[in-house]
């Protein structure tokens, strides 16, 4: 997805995931945002690009909650090996 998209925050990466039949890489069951967290974070094809928190005010990624609110979402990319 990150190879055909290009960088996604986590929130993006969620949604295309639990589209279920309407993306390319949707998951038949859905997946939960603590699973791709951990999968993210934690494989090292992945990198993250943007850190929500280590990161000034101005240059962090917002992402709008269905409440309304912005909040700080880290970017995600592929490692320089992939």
């Amino acid at each position: 997805m990150l190879r055909d998209m290009g960088p996604l925050t986590t929130t993006a990466v969620f949604n295309e995931l639990n589209s279920w039949t309407v993306g390319k890489y949707a998951l038949r069951h859905g997946s939960q945002m603590a699973q791709i967290n951990n999968v993210l974070g934690k494989c090292p094809e992945f990198v993250k690009l943007i850190d929500s928190k280590n990161v000034p005010v101005e240059h962090r990624v917002k992402v709008q909650g269905v409440n309304g609110y912005e909040y700080a979402a880290c970017l995600w990319g592929l490692s320089a090996e992939n």
